[in-house]
Formats: C-alpha cells, sequence, structure tokens
C-alpha cells in the first residue's frame, strides 16, 4: 500500500515511447526522513513570480483543468524563432490579468513547463502540432494547487479573518443535514462588514477551493476547457471520507432553488454519489445569503430553503 501511495506521490514521469516508470528519488528520500507526503522538490526557480502568470485567465482555466480532469491539451511550437522565446518572456515578465491576453501565450508557457518537467507528454496529435498533457503525480500537483488556490492572497483581498477562515473549514470538514445551517452562517461570516464581494461566481468558486485543506480534498468542475460561460460553473468539494459537497452560487441574478436545479440539470457533474449535499446559492448586494440545498436526493421539491 506504501508502495502505491509513493508512486502516486513521488513516480509517474514518463518517457514518450517507452514504459519505462520513473521516480523523484530525492522526495521518496524525503518522504522517508519526514514520514509524511508532501511537496518536497518542486520550486519553480525558473519563473521568478509563477504566482503572477497563474493570475492570467487562460493559464487559471488550463490549470483549473489540469487539476480537475489531469489532461490537456495546447497547440505546440515545433520550431520556435527568437520571436517565440520574446513573446513568452513578455507573458511570463507581464501576464495579461484579463482576457486581452493571447491564448498562443498560455500554451507556449504550458509548453515550457512540460519541457522543464512539471507536465507528462501522454499524446502527439498526428495532424497538426499539439500535445496532451498531465499531471504526472500528486507532488507536483500539490504544489500547482498551492500556487493557485493562494489563501493569503485572498485573505488580503477579502479581509477574511483568521477565525470566520477556521470556523468555515470546521463546519465543511463536518457538513451533514444537522450542521448545514452552521455552513450557511460561516460563508455569510466569511463576507460581513466592509468585505467586498467577489465580482462573480468564478471568483467564489475559487475561494471555496482555495479554503479546501488541499487539492486531493476538492476538484472544480467548469464544463469545458476554457469554458467561460459563468452560468455552468459549478463547483464540486470532494472530502478524503468521499462524500461531497456540490454549489452553483449566483449572485443576485437567479434564485437558490434556480442554481440547485441548474446542478441537476448538467451533465457534468456526477450525481451517482450516495453521501452528496447539493446546494444552490445566491448572495444579493446587501450581502444576504439564501440557499436551497438536498442531502442524498435529486428531488428538488423537497430542498430546504435558508436565508442569512
Amino acid at each position: 500500500e506504501d508502495v502505491d501511495e509513493i508512486a502516486n506521490w513521488y513516480g509517474g514521469y514518463k518517457v514518450v515511447g517507452t514504459h519505462i516508470r520513473l521516480f523523484n528519488d530525492w522526495s521518496v528520500v524525503s518522504y522517508f526522513r519526514r514520514g509524511k507526503f508532501g511537496s518536497y522538490w518542486t520550486a519553480m526557480t525558473e519563473i521568478e513570480d509563477f504566482q503572477r502568470v497563474l493570475k492570467c485567465e487562460y493559464v487559471k482555466f488550463m490549470f483549473n483543468d489540469l487539476l480537475n480532469n489531469r489532461v490537456i491539451c495546447i497547440d505546440t511550437v515545433t520550431n520556435p524563432k527568437m520571436n517565440h522565446a520574446l513573446r513568452l518572456k513578455n507573458f511570463i515578465d507581464d501576464p495579461p490579468l484579463e482576457d486581452e491576453g493571447d491564448d498562443e501565450e498560455a500554451w507556449y508557457f504550458m509548453q515550457l513547463l512540460c519541457n522543464l518537467g512539471f507536465l507528462n507528454v501522454i499524446h502527439i496529435r498526428i495532424y497538426g502540432d499539439g500535445l496532451c498533457l498531465e499531471i504526472p503525480n500528486s507532488e507536483i500537483g500539490e504544489y500547482f494547487a498551492r500556487q493557485l488556490y493562494d489563501l493569503e492572497y485572498y485573505q488580503k483581498k477579502y479581509n477574511f479573518t483568521n477565525s470566520n477562515i477556521s470556523l468555515y473549514k470546521k463546519t465543511l470538514n463536518a457538513l451533514s443535514n444537522v450542521t448545514f445551517k452552521k455552513h450557511l452562517k460561516a460563508i455569510t461570516k466569511l463576507f460581513a462588514g466592509n468585505t467586498s464581494l467577489p465580482e462573480n461566481d468564478i471568483e467564489f468558486h475559487r475561494i471555496i477551493l482555495t479554503l479546501a485543506e488541499s487539492y486531493r480534498n476538492f476538484k472544480l468542475v467548469n464544463g469545458s476547457l476554457y469554458n467561460k460561460d459563468v452560468d455552468r460553473l459549478i463547483t464540486q468539494v470532494v472530502r478524503r471520507d468521499g462524500s461531497s459537497l456540490v454549489i452553483k452560487v449566483s449572485f443576485d441574478k437567479y434564485s437558490s432553488q434556480h442554481c440547485l436545479q441548474q446542478i441537476f440539470d448538467s451533465e457534468i457533474i456526477d450525481k451517482s454519489n450516495v453521501e452528496a449535499m447539493y446546494v444552490g446559492l445566491t448572495i444579493d448586494k446587501k450581502k444576504k445569503v439564501c440557499a436551497s440545498y438536498l442531502v442524498n436526493s435529486e428531488n428538488i421539491d423537497e430542498a430546504v430553503n435558508l436565508c442569512r
């Protein structure tokens, strides 16, 4: 069992066209020394401000998809010229934070991570220049998740207090029909006072995922790669015991009941999990929070409706 877990954490590196299995031997030795799994070697020393690059929307969506589906496909440059290198350098030095950037530059960046050994090539397109990439193991995945879901960043941006963060995590870890009122109260407390609301549900879902304890506790389901239709964005938080919390949020646009219905109308959510809570959430401009939720059921008419 330990051997399999070690392989999940520190193995998985592939040589295209072979069945060779490679491990990060430094991390394996570090695991035996410290007696716990973790990321021991991954430091993006080649890129000075990796988190800044992750603020780019194109890169965010690709990493969200990597952490969820473990695979993305990109177009690549097989014969790079000086102008490609300059575009990549400018992209890393000053990444676009909104949608005005070029997705080609984000692809160059992912190709760079592949060349540096942070991503595996699992498929080379026969027609056209393209690669399908995956995160090789949990060590790399945890590192990416820690960079992408940066709690300190959101704590400063929204003035989250340590006590409110702790309260939310406790309710998330103990979520049940009985404790859901506490969970709703915890969400309300996060955005109480002078704190501004997230600008959209994409931001809200990133906050929810950031507050999860580790990337193995959750997955982000967002329709399809590069899907920026916020009406389809749904977050699923999966805990270690296999139970899950599925959330669809709306900011002053739809009712919580409508959001709940969207979850069950979605084809991208696996509703076969017998231990699941489904939540439709709406937050208005006055920070009033309303929720409709179901536990282990798909009968929308039986949903419990709460407001705070």
